[in-house]
């Protein structure tokens, strides 16, 4: 793996600078990126309790402050990306180990640009809203869904919320966020000092915005008819197959991770 280490070596800690300016704060300690050429030595690289699952390309130990990382993955298009997630994951893990799961993955969807895959967002949410299968954030805390329609609007929820948290209240309450966290605050304590508002408040404003947010008919009225509409959404329709599947690995490797 000696080429894919001197490539990340010459990327990793602007990466890293990147996710702490976006986090407002960087994270204690040295983070180890241990990087093996292939599925086997990616795998005698993990750490005791179980090898990775045979689908995961990249693993964080939080606690450990150590990412597990599989070279060949630096040549798929979102290589780079899942690093990034991986490292907020690990920051995150280094001020705390209370995150609820919805803010970990929203939160690293968001940083990393996960989120600006707006397309199948916004058909997500909008079927989860049209269907009224919209989460209790409580639900999506400790765990996420495992079935593959479940799991879309998982993650597409949690991703939105950030985003309207953000928009709502700026950066710098995520910063305080996070400073209460590291000094020891449970979440919902800590959410409530640094956005002025308990958290079910703020989940009860996010669910009144969403169907004027995700409305059903402006699928209908997309380009001027109902054909175009359907056109549109048969096009999407690979593209949010692929994505599903990312998600539900991803769902089981952030089980996985939480071990550690």
């Amino acid at each position: 793996a000696e080429g894919s280490a001197r490539v990340l070596a010459r990327e990793l800690e602007p990466m890293r600078d990147e996710v702490a300016a976006l986090l407002g704060r960087d994270w204690p300690g040295v983070t180890e990126v241990r990087v093996g050429f292939d599925h086997d030595e990616y795998e005698a690289l993990s750490l005791p309790g179980g090898p990775p699952p045979e689908w995961a390309i990249a693993l964080a130990y939080p606690r450990q402050n150590i990412v597990l990382f599989e070279a060949h993955s630096l040549t798929r298009p979102e290589g780079t990306q899942t690093l990034k997630h991986e490292l907020v994951h690990v920051a995150l893990g280094a001020f705390s180990d209370d995150w609820p799961r919805w803010f970990q993955e929203g939160l690293a969807m968001e940083l990393t640009g996960e989120r600006k895959w707006q397309l199948e967002q916004v058909a997500t949410l909008t079927r989860a809203v049209t269907q009224h299968l919209v989460y209790d954030f409580d639900e999506l805390s400790d765990g996420f869904p495992q079935s593959a329609d479940a799991v879309d609007i998982a993650y597409a929820q949690s991703a939105a919320f950030v985003e309207f948290l953000r928009a709502r209240h700026g950066s710098q309450a995520f910063n305080r966020l996070l400073e209460r966290m590291a000094q020891g605050d449970h979440f919902e304590k800590a959410f409530g000092v640094a956005f002025s508002m308990p958290l079910s408040m703020e989940e009860d404003a996010f669910k009144r915005e969403l169907p004027k947010r995700y409305p059903w008919w402006p699928l209908l009225l997309s380009g001027g008819t109902i054909v175009w509409a359907l056109l549109s959404v048969l096009l999407t329709v690979g593209w949010v197959r692929r994505r599903r599947e990312v998600k539900i690995l991803r769902a089981r490797q952030l089980e996985l991770e939480i071990q550690y």
